[in-house]
C-alpha cells in the first residue's frame, strides 16, 4: 500500500514581484501527484513549470490543484515552479504552494 508524503512547504512573498517569473522554493524532489498552490498575496499571479511560459493564472486568495497519476502523468522531479505578479507595486501577503508524492 502506497501513502503520500509531503515535501516541505514553499513560500514567495509578494515583495519579491518584479513582472519576471520568480522560482518557488527548491524544484521538485520527487515526483509529485499533487500540487497545490494557493494565492495569499493581494493580487493575481501567474505560474510557470520552465520559467518562460504561462501555466496558470491564480487569482487572489484562490487555490490552483494539479492532480496526476503515477508514473508518466506524474510532474517529474526536478521541475522548478515559477510565479510571476502581475505588478510590482504594493505588493502584499505569500504564495504557497504543497506538494505530495508516493
Amino acid at each position: 500500500m502506497a501513502y503520500l508524503v509531503s515535501e516541505p512547504l514553499r513560500t514567495l512573498d509578494a515583495n519579491t514581484f518584479n513582472g519576471s517569473y520568480n522560482p518557488i522554493g527548491t524544484p521538485l524532489a520527487y515526483d509529485a501527484l499533487l500540487i497545490k498552490i494557493y494565492n495569499g498575496t493581494n493580487q493575481g499571479v501567474l505560474i510557470s513549470m520552465d520559467g518562460v511560459n504561462n501555466t496558470a493564472f491564480i487569482d487572489s486568495g484562490q487555490v490552483w490543484d494539479l492532480v496526476c497519476s503515477p508514473g508518466a502523468n506524474a510532474i517529474q522531479a526536478g521541475t522548478q515552479l515559477y510565479i510571476s505578479g502581475l505588478s510590482d507595486l504594493y505588493n502584499q501577503g505569500l504564495v504557497y504552494l504543497s506538494v505530495l508524492h508516493d
